[in-house]
């Protein structure tokens, strides 16, 4: 069969499961105590209430714009705010797929690409319901990576334009996310000084760049937040702002500590047979489905999937740090792409702390995908050629890792 007729029924296979998948899980569930406060309040919205003033919240207003918006359109209801869900759900996906794509390149991009949309999809289910419902955490994750496509476009061309629609990009994380904003720009500022360096540019003009590559972010940052800033200053929200963004999240983030999974929890599994941690650190249909079910692997291997999940992350960024620097002819080079994907994800995944539940580990999962994918490639690279035996042992441990989780969520 021709390679490029492969390619595509390869794309058209991920797509269809992105698209099954997520027809099933966005008509589904209700969490009344997150998302039904979100509706109502976005419902309160339109009766005149303004947020921070007269409704009590303490999370960027992004997402409770875009649905009293959406609200204004349609008769409120659960089911149409779910469209807002499958907007990001699908955007999501198609960035993921670019990104892997373009920095992979080649036919191996296409690949790659499509092994994570398909990996992306099994997610979804062990994410239930935190990505297919309207929520900010994925609508911010989709700013942060299009602020990161617009850092590595620029690298390629020097638009100065593509710094600006990265700080607008980064505005808009922070709209929807307040500390996710905060990382992505840390990680796409320190992502840009990292493309300079690869392109060994003089260390004397390093600084004067920097003034000027800050200057258009900040641009587009303050073109995002701004109007947002106007609007509530006008209403007499400002003071109500800095208190549930900046004295309220330190309160109550220091009562509502969760410890991250320790890695001993690959091997004992005690903390997923206790009744208080097992609510922390399972998701909610390992938590709600019985374990009997045909094609469902055993609680074991269940939980340590769960564990997994956990210590895959720390692998991948130190992974990345490593395979971003080689030496070649003598001089240490640098892979601006890989570097760049690691810092923005690294960052982001700053957000699971310190409440290191699943529900927040997973909200911070998808620029992972990408920055995992780059390494395999990178690593990939690095190996003789021919490809030595050995090196098909964790193409081997990687395959039936999807294939597990994968059949867990086709169970569930």
């Amino acid at each position: 069969m021709n390679r490029r007729v492969v390619d595509l029924v390869g794309v058209a296979a991920a797509a269809a499961l992105l698209a099954f998948v997520g027809y099933h899980l966005l008509r589904r569930g209700i969490n009344l105590s997150d998302e039904g406060f979100l509706l109502q309040q976005s419902v309160d919205m339109l009766a005149g209430k303004i947020l921070y003033r007269d409704i009590e919240m303490f999370i960027a207003p992004g997402i409770w714009f875009l649905v009293a918006g959406l609200f204004q359109l349609v008769e409120p209801s659960v089911l149409a705010s779910r469209a807002i869900a499958a907007i990001s759900y699908f955007a999501l996906a198609a960035v993921i797929f670019r990104l892997v794509r373009s920095q992979v390149g080649g036919r191996a991009g296409l690949h790659a690409a499509a092994i994570c949309i398909a990996f992306y999809a099994v997610l979804a289910v062990w994410c239930f319901p935190h990505w297919t419902w309207a929520w900010y955490s994925p609508w911010s994750i989709l700013f942060a990576l299009l602020a990161l496509q617009c850092v590595l476009a620029w690298r390629e061309d020097r638009r100065a334009f593509r710094l600006f629609l990265a700080g607008v990009c980064i505005g808009l994380t922070a709209i929807f996310k307040q500390n996710y904003g905060l990382f992505a720009l840390v990680g796409c500022g320190l992502s840009v000084v990292v493309v300079r360096i690869e392109k060994r540019e003089a260390w004397g003009a390093l600084g004067r760049a920097a003034v000027f590559d800050g200057l258009r972010m900040g641009g587009g940052l303050a073109l995002a937040i701004l109007p947002l800033l106007v609007y509530f200053g006008i209403h007499g929200a400002l003071y109500s702002i800095y208190d549930r963004f900046f004295l309220y999240p330190l309160e109550f983030t220091t009562a509502a500590n969760i410890p991250y999974l320790p890695f001993s929890a690959i091997f004992d599994p005690s903390l997923f047979e206790n009744r208080v941690t097992s609510t922390h650190y399972l998701s909610q249909l390992a938590l709600n489905t019985p374990t009997g079910i045909a094609l469902l692997p055993g609680a074991a291997t269940i939980r340590l999937l769960h564990a997994l999940l956990y210590w895959t992350p720390p692998v991948i960024l130190i992974a990345g740090t490593v395979l971003s620097f080689r030496r070649q002819q003598g001089v240490i080079g640098i892979d601006g792409p890989l570097l760049a994907s690691t810092l923005v994800s690294g960052f982001l995944f700053l957000g699971v702390f310190p409440r290191a539940d699943f529900t927040h580990l997973v909200t911070v999962y998808q620029p992972l995908l990408v920055t995992g994918a780059l390494v395999w490639h990178r690593a990939g690279q690095r190996l003789a050629d021919p490809t030595p035996r050995w090196a098909w042992l964790p193409v081997a441990g990687g395959v039936a890792a999807f294939g597990f989780y994968a059949l867990a969520a086709t169970a569930w």
